[in-house]
């Protein structure tokens, strides 16, 4: 278990989660009725450093979330 007392953002938690824990399961994306797709924290690490990637290419500076507690 990650201590979270230890990290000061979000950023070095999920860092830490991404090395720990590699290859294990960590995301479900599930609709009531059937599962969309599942990611291990590899994945989600890629996912994440793609999108970083895109906003320092546009230069963006701040992001914002307004969502459901589904992706789409």
């Amino acid at each position: 278990m990650i201590d979270l007392d230890r990290h000061d953002s979000l950023a070095s938690m999920l860092r830490e989660a991404f090395d720990r824990y590699g290859d294990d399961l960590c995301l479900i994306e599930a609709d009531r009725d059937r599962e969309r797709c599942r990611l291990t924290y590899r994945e989600l690490r890629a996912a994440v450093l793609m999108l970083a990637g895109e906003f320092a290419q546009q230069r963006v500076r701040r992001v914002a979330i307004l969502m459901t507690n589904q992706s789409k």
